[in-house]
C-alpha cells in the first residue's frame, strides 16, 4: 500500500501584477521497496528442482519472451523456433516443456497452448505489478484447481482445462 509522504505546490506568477498565473498541487507517495533477493542462475535452479540440464535452455528461452502478466504462448511454431534457437528437435523441446509442467515451473492456462510461468519463481516488471500476481492451489475431489490471479482478477487455469 503506498503511503501518502509530502504535498509539492508550485506557482507560476506574473512578478509584475502579482497574479497567480498557474498553479499544480502534486502529491507524492512512497511505494513498498522491492523485498530483499537472491541472484539465481538457470543452471542452478534446474539443478535444485532436479530437471535435466537441458531444461535451462528451454525454460531460459521462455522467461525472455514472457509477458509481464508471466503468461508464454508455446504453439507448435514457437516450439520449433525454440529448438532452432537452441540447436535441438521440437521434440526435445515438447519433452522440456513437459518437465517444467510437471514441475510447476509452467503452469497450462484454460486457453490451448498458454502458459503462466510461476510467480513464486519468475517474475518480470514492476514491483508494484509483480506483488500483485497471486497463485493460489487448491486440492478437490476433481482434482487439482490452480488459480492465478492478477489485478483484473483473472483465472488462469485448472486440471480440468488441461483434461479437455
Amino acid at each position: 500500500m503506498a503511503k501518502f509522504t509530502q504535498v509539492i505546490q508550485k506557482q507560476v506568477v506574473n512578478h509584475e501584477t502579482g497574479e497567480v498565473k498557474s498553479e499544480e498541487k502534486l502529491n507524492v507517495f512512497r511505494t513498498e521497496n522491492e523485498p530483499e533477493y537472491v541472484k539465481l542462475y538457470l543452471n542452478d535452479i534446474v539443478k535444485l528442482i532436479d530437471l535435466p540440464a537441458s531444461s535451462s535452455s528451454v525454460l531460459f528461452w521462455i522467461l525472455k519472451r514472457m509477458g509481464y502478466d508471466n503468461q508464454v504462448v508455446l504453439v507448435q511454431g514457437v516450439k520449433k523456433q525454440i529448438a532452432s534457437e537452441i540447436g535441438t528437435s521440437a521434440n526435445t523441446v515438447i519433452r522440456r516443456i513437459q518437465e517444467l509442467k510437471s514441475k510447476g515451473i509452467i503452469i497450462p492456462t484454460n486457453e490451448r497452448s498458454i502458459y503462466v510461468v510461476n510467480p513464486d519463481l519468475f517474475a518480470r516488471g514492476k514491483w508494484e505489478d509483480i506483488k500483485k500476481i497471486k497463485l493460489s492451489i487448491q486440492y478437490g475431489k476433481d482434482g487439482r484447481f490452480i488459480k492465478a490471479e492478477f489485478d483484473r482478477q483473472l483465472e488462469m487455469f485448472s486440471d480440468q482445462a488441461e483434461k479437455e
